[in-house]
């Protein structure tokens, strides 16, 4: 029973699981499991549905091996029934659907950033063995390789003896001598936005260089063969990894958390500790030379990244009616905020991510479906379009092309549309909003919780303070 009370997965997961059978204590499902695997997971999901029931086959062969370990299924289902239906699927307990605190605490010690998800913990100590259970059940001999535990990475290792420039081949040590900071470039010619961006790149580390910065790049491969490899490198100025190094490749993308490319990340040239996994928004904006190596910000706005927004729990201080001297007054405040909050250690952080809200990025999509007051507009001249086309979302009501009437989109280029209702509305006179204060948490099932108060400094730290209690009420997002 103590590991009940000092593994922090077990706490989370409640006193009881649910079977087909009926609910058990948590306590004699997991009792002598030296693993236990999480299966972030929803019945809205595709490739959830598609994954499940291979995982269901995976976990009956690894019971008939008689390996020890269970495996439990976190809902990210936005209603009992569907978590019902859904559940029923599946060969293995589930965690209940009503335990919202340990769902969201769960989420939050797994790093989950998108499902469907397998992590497998400690089952004693609740230390993370592995968060890339889907690739290793699915492998032939998942069963030999259980419990999954990764090979200590190694970033030099990884990157391999040699890497390419355009005159051929040049030793690793050699090329990263005296260099500070490493950009890693996961891209691939198929993909068309990483063809879109390469070019940028080029002149960016061109001109990253002729600053003086001591840093380098490196191209990591997912082209399907050496030749679109070799045509693709032709096109940079910078280095590559050989295409030839698969498992260095895998390795630097799961050490990285590569979900997709293109994709940009800069680390320590020594450690291979990440900088940062945003390169892509730093090194496009307009003091990327001054901002270099990209350390990341305490506060972001929501118009330069949204990184973390989908699955860590986010303040958002909303103030795109305020004068510039009140904004930056604000952001201010918010610095000394969250630079008190990241000094405090990660279990006692309410709050992990710190934006603002001046105007751009998905602003009035955010303030829709958490019921803020709404404000039209924007700073450049709409038109009408008139091609039929319903493959947008209208940036004011956040509804689809193909659910509304009209669109009237930006004439200078800007990705911005409204639908004729929105369009109208921005003609009519639009009232300045106070600022307020929300705190998001996409991943907890689309929670948020806002602020009443005035915003000040002091305002802003209470409402934190509040959360971390649990005095505050949940409202579901978009609903």
């Amino acid at each position: 029973m103590s590991s009940c009370t000092t593994n922090p997965i077990i706490k989370a997961l409640g006193e009881t699981l649910v079977t087909k059978n009926g609910e058990v204590k948590t306590a004699d499902l997991v009792k002598g499991k030296s693993v236990i695997g999480l299966y972030f997971s929803a019945h809205w999901c595709p490739p959830c549905r598609g994954f499940t029931p291979t995982l269901s086959s995976k976990y009956t062969a690894l019971k008939e091996a008689e390996k020890d370990f269970e495996l439990i299924f976190i809902s990210g289902d936005r209603d009992q029934k569907s978590f019902d239906d859904y559940h029923k699927t599946m060969s293995f307990p589930a965690m209940s659907f009503d335990n919202d605190d340990g769902n969201e605490t769960l989420n939050e010690l797994c790093e989950v950033q998108g499902i469907p998800a397998l992590v497998f913990v400690d089952g004693a100590t609740g230390a993370l063995i592995t968060k890339e259970g889907r690739e290793e059940i699915e492998k032939e001999n998942f069963i030999e390789k259980f419990p999954y535990t990764p090979k200590q990475f190694n970033f030099l290792e990884s990157l391999g003896d040699t890497l390419v420039t355009k005159s051929g081949k040049i030793s690793t040590k050699e090329a990263l001598q005296g260099k500070s900071v490493l950009g890693l470039y996961f891209s691939a010619h198929w993909c068309p936005p990483c063809r879109g961006f390469t070019p940028t790149l080029g002149k960016k580390y061109e001109e990253l260089k002729k600053a003086g910065k001591d840093f380098e790049l490196i191209f990591v491969s997912s082209d399907k063969d050496q030749k679109s490899f070799d045509d693709y490198h032709n096109e940079m100025p910078f280095l590559a990894m050989p295409f030839a190094n698969r498992d260095g490749k895998n390795e630097l993308s799961k050490a990285m958390g590569v979900s997709g490319i293109p994709s940009l990340c800069f680390v320590d040239a020594t450690s291979g500790k990440l900088i940062t996994d945003e390169g892509r928004s730093a090194i496009t904006a307009p003091t990327f030379v001054e901002d270099f190596p990209y350390h990341p910000k305490l506060v972001n706005d929501l118009g330069v990244t949204c990184s973390g927004l989908n699955d860590k729990t986010s303040l958002i201080l909303f103030m795109e009616d305020s004068s510039e001297d009140d904004q930056k007054a604000m952001t201010a405040s918010l610095t000394e905020i969250a630079e008190a909050e990241q000094k405090k250690p990660e279990n006692e952080q309410a709050v992990e991510r710190f934006f603002t809200a001046i105007g751009e990025g998905p602003v009035n999509q955010i303030r829709g479906a958490c019921k803020l007051a709404l404000k039209f507009g924007h700073k450049h001249e709409l038109k009408e379009d008139t091609s039929g086309s319903t493959n947008w979302g209208c940036d004011g009501c956040g509804k689809g092309g193909g659910s509304v009437e009209g669109r009237f989109r930006c004439s200078d280029g800007c990705d911005f549309d409204y639908c004729g209702e929105c369009n109208k509305k921005a003609k009519e006179k639009q009232e300045d909003r106070e600022p307020s204060i929300i705190i998001l948490q996409l991943s907890a099932k689309g929670k948020y919780y806002k602020s009443s108060s005035t915003v000040t400094a002091s305002s802003i730290r209470s409402f934190i303070q509040d959360f971390k209690d649990k005095k505050l009420t949940a409202s579901k997002w978009n609903e």
